[in-house]
């Protein structure tokens, strides 16, 4: 079964959460996670990913050759996991992908502020800010 690779942000209290979980649901082993601060692994991944981007939001491609970024990672992952495929679905009702993006803007624009709560390190010179 082909692999489905995600660039993250592994000094990111969230996103090392949420890749713990969804790793946890990963029966299939479907995903490779590949951490942004590795710059050679990520290059070799997305070759074209700018480092400001990639702070910015998730990323990830598919066995298809498609780029995936933001909320649309996230229910691309839905997708790929047997347990969260319902989840997948109600992702296409009419208005959640609007929403979607908005709720993963207005968390990724803050989730360093979660790691200072962890007494984790935050970005230098606002890099880490989403777009």
């Amino acid at each position: 079964m082909a692999m489905l690779v995600v660039v993250y942000d592994g000094e990111c209290v969230v996103c090392t959460g949420i890749k713990r979980v969804v790793a946890a649901l990963d029966w299939r082993k479907r995903l490779c996670w590949v951490d942004l601060h590795d710059a050679a692994r990520t290059a070799e991944a997305f070759p074209g990913l700018e480092q400001a981007e990639a702070m910015g939001q998730i990323h990830l491609g598919d066995e298809y050759g498609s780029e995936y970024a933001g909320f649309l990672v996230i229910r691309r992952m839905l997708k790929a996991l047997p347990l969260t495929y319902p989840l997948w679905l109600l992702m296409h009702l009419p208005g959640m992908t609007r929403l979607g993006h908005f709720i993963y803007r207005f968390i990724a624009k803050r989730r360093y502020g979660v790691n200072r709560i962890f007494g984790r390190p935050v970005c230098d010179l606002g890099t880490c800010r989403l777009n």
